[in-house]
């Protein structure tokens, strides 16, 4: 996936919302870690056999020490998703993130994050800050990220669907835009096809809700 096809997308909000001072030095960092999480990201795709749960999150992690989660030489423990979900969930002691991305590969396990650019407390743009001004151009702006990032990855994640697949919500506020993502699966057939059914989200506040993935993971 080219960075120069989304590009315009992230002007395009930076200018909206009055950033045009920060645009080449936040440019910069977001090409970087784009091209850094698609990487890791197809990488743990191609070891996928099938697909049957899809955890569907808001944008990726990234940072100065590339904290990613489909990077398996971050050592940190981060509350997204960690050795001791997996633990509670498939009754699997994990150390290392190496085995923990391993056995998430076994059960055909991805996250589909729905924004490709990865915000953080250091860029001018921020997801959580200016929600009110994203929002005011949300139909345009995930229209363009549906069409320039995430078809590519739901086109990706059909041709491994496997017999039953599950999709659903990390975090609460990845629901607000539900019906915006159901229309694109929709779209794409995942629901119909495959009888795919959007469970709650596994987040109550943080960290993960372990009980509910249980429940979705059995």
């Amino acid at each position: 996936m080219n960075w120069n096809t989304l590009v315009t997308i992230l002007q395009n909000l930076y200018t909206a919302n009055g950033y045009q001072t920060n645009f080449i030095s936040d440019e910069l960092y977001l090409r970087r870690a784009f091209y850094g999480i698609e990487y890791y990201w197809l990488t743990q795709y191609i070891n996928l056999k099938d697909i049957r749960y899809v955890m569907i999150s808001e944008a990726p992690l990234w940072g100065n020490n590339d904290a990613y989660f489909y990077n398996p030489n971050y050592t940190g423990n981060a509350s997204f998703f960690n050795n001791g979900d997996l633990k509670h969930v498939l009754k699997l002691k994990t150390t290392t993130r190496h085995q923990l991305l391993y056995e998430l590969n076994k059960i055909g396990f991805i996250v589909l994050d729905i924004f490709p650019f990865a915000f953080n407390s250091q860029t001018q743009f921020q997801y959580n800050k200016d929600y009110t001004q994203l929002k005011k151009r949300y139909a345009t702006f995930i229209d363009d990220v549906f069409d320039n990032f995430l078809m590519h990855k739901l086109d990706l994640i059909a041709s491994k669907r496997g017999k039953s697949i599950k999709l659903f919500y990390r975090y609460n506020k990845v629901s607000r835009v539900k019906p915006d993502i159901e229309s694109r699966l929709l779209q794409k057939g995942l629901i119909i096809a495959n009888q795919v059914g959007f469970l709650p989200s596994v987040h109550k506040g943080y960290p993960l809700d372990r009980t509910k993935l249980s429940m979705i993971i059995p």
